[in-house]
């Protein structure tokens, strides 16, 4: 998976995790979903990669395609849970092994110049 796709339009939401059972894994997908509606209005992309063959965007499995690239990429484990947001630019700007509040990324996103721009064009 080429995430050079999305570079310059969009911030990208990785979650690396061992299979959907994974506590962590879960607690993040609920924390996602009661609070997703900020998720368009920061142009983000959300992306699972479970286990290493699973991978989905915005929800979607992407079929022809695997994790194993970038779990390498960004080496993560195939047994770990972690949380990566990309910028923009494409470059890590946080990283958790940890569910964490969408609160916490939104607010990081918020503070990062090209989206303090954004918000002034808004």
């Amino acid at each position: 998976m080429d995430l050079n796709d999305y570079k310059w339009e969009n911030r990208v939401l990785l979650l690396f995790t061992p299979d959907a059972e994974n506590e962590d894994y879960t607690k993040q997908k609920t924390n996602i979903s009661t609070n997703a509606k900020g998720l368009p209005e920061r142009d983000m992309v959300l992306i699972d990669i479970e286990g290493e063959t699973i991978l989905r965007v915005n929800g979607e499995v992407q079929k022809g395609k695997d994790g194993q690239q970038l779990r390498k990429q960004f080496n993560v484990a195939p047994d770990a849970f972690t949380i990566l947001l990309l910028g923009k630019d494409g470059t890590e700007k946080y990283r958790s092994t940890d569910a964490v509040p969408l609160e916490t990324i939104y607010n990081l996103i918020d503070q990062m110049p090209m989206r303090q721009q954004e918000m002034r064009k808004q």
